[in-house]
């Protein structure tokens, strides 16, 4: 997921001087604005992506007393 989250981050950043000429209708802000924020919002959740692996594959085993119990299911009564 990270690496596809970089991909788009990349895909994004190349597109930025393209879009630069566009304004938006009101604000009269540059697309690249916009594009932009897209763009910080992949790389941020391709760093979360990095973290959550990073975790998960670093992450201690937790001791049997420590693991919940399985909850019965209901008897239908």
């Amino acid at each position: 997921m990270a690496g596809l989250y970089g991909a788009l981050a990349v895909a994004t950043f190349r597109m930025l001087e393209i879009v630069h000429d566009e304004k938006s209708p009101i604000l009269q802000l540059p697309g690249s604005i916009t594009y932009a924020c897209v763009m910080s919002g992949m790389a941020l959740l391709a760093v979360l992506a990095l973290q959550s692996a990073w975790q998960a594959w670093f992450a201690q085993p937790r001791p049997a007393h420590e693991v919940e119990p399985p909850v019965p299911a209901p008897t239908g009564k």
